[in-house]
């Protein structure tokens, strides 16, 4: 199997399309070779790829007939990525606040609605009791008769303040 193939079935690229441009910018290597992306692998081979800034090392265990579910890929390669690497990338981004400098310009639409959801979730309280009780008693009810008489006729509570049929 080609190793633009085998990086598509392993789940490491998107696309063949993409794993055979990594394969050409030489970010893939095979036992520490840069390899085109026609070269042939077998099992045993140990591949590392630069994704995200980081070499992802890995043996090949066997080679997969198809493109599998990200579930079943450690049936066919043993992960040697270093653990130290791993944490490092994460705690970079977690590092990483995303936020603008002064005087860079506007900000985009997805700035701004981030803005207005911290925005809304700092700001938002429940309603307080004395609102609750103002709305209860601005309803009246539709008849003619006095509020304390009973009427034989279906009345319905109708709001004051534009609310129907609380």
């Amino acid at each position: 199997m080609r190793i633009d193939q085998l990086l598509w079935c392993l789940r490491y690229y998107k696309s063949r399309a993409q794993a055979n441009q990594a394969c050409r910018k030489g970010a893939v290597k095979i036992n520490d070779q840069t390899v085109k992306p026609s070269r042939e692998v077998i099992p045993t081979d140990r591949v590392a790829v630069r994704k995200n800034q980081l070499w992802y090392r890995f043996t090949l265990l066997d080679v997969p007939k198809t493109r599998m579910a990200a579930k079943l890929v450690d049936i066919y390669r043993m992960d040697t990525t270093p653990r130290d690497a791993l944490t490092h990338q994460e705690m970079q981004d977690q590092a990483w606040v995303k936020g603008r400098d002064k005087g860079l310009g506007r900000p985009t639409k997805k700035d701004r609605r981030a803005m207005d959801d911290y925005q809304e979730e700092s700001t938002q309280t429940p309603d307080p009791p004395h609102r609750r009780i103002k709305l209860v008693v601005s309803l009246s009810y539709a008849c003619r008769k006095p509020p304390n008489t009973r009427c034989r006729s279906d009345c319905q509570l109708q709001s004051t303040d534009g609310f129907s049929n609380l």
